[in-house]
């Protein structure tokens, strides 16, 4: 399954975790909602993030929010497996 982080383009949020799965070598599918009603759902708030925030990031049905921790377990899973 490819890793797919949820959130905004123009969120310095997700531009870094961007930055750290280009880093990395990581394929991945970014989504970005509609509108921020979009993350407000109740399908969104049980699923990705339970205080309807960005970004939120799912590896292989692992899901995982905040932007420090999401960073923190991309580099910790996959540093040094990509060549």
């Amino acid at each position: 399954m490819t890793i797919q982080l949820t959130g905004y383009s123009i969120s310095a949020y997700c531009l870094a975790l961007l930055q750290v799965l280009k880093e990395l070598g990581l394929s991945y599918e970014f989504i970005q909602p509609n509108n921020f009603e979009d993350i407000k759902t109740p399908e969104y708030l049980a699923t990705k993030h339970p205080f309807g925030k960005i970004p939120s990031l799912n590896d292989d049905g692992f899901q995982i929010y905040e932007s420090r921790a999401i960073a923190r377990y991309l580099v910790k899973k996959y540093q040094g497996t990509k060549s």
